[in-house]
């Protein structure tokens, strides 16, 4: 194993959450500082946010899979199946000491990742008797943006309604547990003893 090519590895999957995680807290300060629909029509970017918050969670997601089963991505490291990586990712998460709110029951994972990638990511409908995700965000503060994800972190990011095909999902808790996902998964890529660093440099696109 190349350590100095797996600390690149880590060292760019770490800069790619950092720069995701660094842009929507800027969200965070339009909401606190009440500059939703000023003049210049800036709004409060809810739907950049779930779109990049669940973006993150498949990045990371491909990141940990390909590293434990480098046989599920092709030569240009491209996912065999986004719903089993999504699945495992979230079920290894639960492993850990990410509280998320989400099951371990691969069907329930699997509506849940349904629900973000082929219907807000990818149709914009709702299916009859379902419900897209559902995103929502904290009430607007008064104190730090890190504070205020601080508290945010305290709340569980996903839950339902009673109904597994109704999630709820607290974009503010899952931005404040984000950097903490991505200690989980560079953690695994530096204990892991062998794996195909060719296909992990092409899942995070290092050349």
């Amino acid at each position: 194993m190349d350590e100095q090519l797996r600390q690149k590895c880590i060292d760019i999957t770490q800069d790619r959450i950092d720069g995701l995680y660094n842009d929507l807290k800027a969200y965070i300060y339009i909401r606190k500082n009440r500059l939703q629909h000023k003049d210049d029509n800036i709004g409060g970017g809810n739907f950049v946010i779930a779109l990049s918050l669940f973006s993150a969670l498949g990045f990371l997601g491909k990141v940990y899979y390909c590293v434990e089963h480098p046989d599920r991505f092709n030569r240009s490291g491209f996912a065999l199946n986004e719903r089993e990586t999504f699945i495992e990712f979230m079920k290894f998460l639960n492993e850990g000491a990410i509280v998320l709110g989400l099951p371990a029951e691969e069907d329930v994972l699997g509506l849940v990742w349904n629900g973000f990638r082929n219907n807000l990511a990818h149709r914009l409908i709702v299916e009859p008797g379902k419900s897209l995700i559902t995103f929502y965000f904290e009430t607007i503060q008064d104190g730090s943006i890190a504070k205020i994800l601080a508290n945010a972190k305290t709340h569980i990011a996903f839950s339902h309604d009673g109904s597994y095909r109704n999630w709820t999902v607290n974009c503010d808790a899952l931005l404040a547990q984000l950097p903490a996902i991505t200690a989980e998964v560079t953690e695994f890529i530096q204990s892991h003893q062998d794996f195909n660093l060719n296909i992990l440099r092409k899942v995070i696109n290092f050349e």
